[in-house]
């Protein structure tokens, strides 16, 4: 395991504390991204549990530490800072929708496509569904 300078160290501390400061913009959205979900007659009605959870500040801080020894061991700059802080790492947030039947998750993407465009939300990534046999969590990423 790669040992982190004093400086290295320093950073990531600096990282993570201002996540700690800074995440109630992503603590609101989360709140209205719910509350649009269990408010939508698409989505609902396939949904039998809505979790929306922000990443424990430990678990960054764990994340982090992967990210610069994975760049220090490809001889890479670690190009996070506090100004990309929230965009270079895109699990900060999340909401999981569970659901019962595997012919539900066609409407809830459905659904979930629908409340995007609505709402002006550009998708990154996703949404991924599960798959047979893989344990593949539904997953989109927006802005």
């Amino acid at each position: 395991m790669s040992k982190f300078s004093r400086a290295e160290q320093r950073h990531l501390h600096e990282l993570v504390e201002h996540y700690r400061q800074n995440n109630t913009v992503l603590k609101t959205f989360l709140q209205i991204l719910q509350s649009q979900i269990e408010g939508s007659g698409l989505i609902k009605p396939h949904t039998h549990t809505l979790k929306a959870r922000l990443k424990d500040p430990d678990h960054l801080r764990d994340k982090l530490e992967r990210k610069l020894r994975d760049a220090k061991a490809k001889r890479r700059k670690f190009g996070i800072s506090k100004k990309n802080l929230f965009v270079k790492v895109n699990d900060l947030a999340g909401v999981r929708i569970l659901h019962l039947h595997t012919q539900q998750a066609a409407e809830i993407d459905k659904g979930l496509k629908q409340l995007f465009e609505e709402e002006s939300y550009r998708l990154i990534e996703g949404p991924l569904g599960l798959r047979p046999h893989k344990d593949v969590p539904i997953k989109a990423l927006v802005e």
